[in-house]
């Protein structure tokens, strides 16, 4: 152990000191954005109904999609948005 110590004390004596810096640069970067779209709806309510007989009711669908994105939302063949 005796000779740890000398060999110990020299090494901390020559170690230096790391010190954090900054720079600033240029970095070139890309990005492939894969086109997406989320879709959403409220539920449609009928209330109470008679058998046979017509009943509207109100809802709302909609989509939200990246920038250039072409969608196409139809029900029963009938187009919606898009």
């Amino acid at each position: 152990m005796k000779l740890a110590a000398p060999f110990l004390l020299a090494t901390l004596a020559s170690a230096q000191v790391a010190q954090a810096g900054s720079a600033t640069g240029i970095m070139n970067v890309s990005v492939n954005v894969h086109s997406s779209c989320t879709v959403s709806a409220v539920a449609l309510n009928f209330g109470s109904i008679t058998p046979g007989s017509a009943t509207d009711a109100q809802g709302s669908i909609g989509a939200a999609c990246t920038t250039g994105t072409t969608y196409k939302i139809t029900i029963d063949g009938r187009q919606l948005f898009g």
